[in-house]
């Protein structure tokens, strides 16, 4: 199994600012910046409910 990566606020901020604003599928978005759509989906939960 490979090894599971850590993503920093940073990291997380960028694709969701991308995917909020831009009309594109997610999938694009998160095969662009190399991560699972399902986590970029998460990602941008998270930061709604953070608002």
């Amino acid at each position: 199994m490979g090894e599971r990566r850590v993503f920093i606020g940073e990291c997380k901020e960028r694709p969701v600012e991308v995917a909020m604003k831009r009309n594109r599928k997610q999938s694009e978005i998160a095969r662009e910046f190399g991560i699972n759509g399902n986590m970029l989906a998460r990602w941008k939960r998270e930061m709604k409910q953070d608002l």
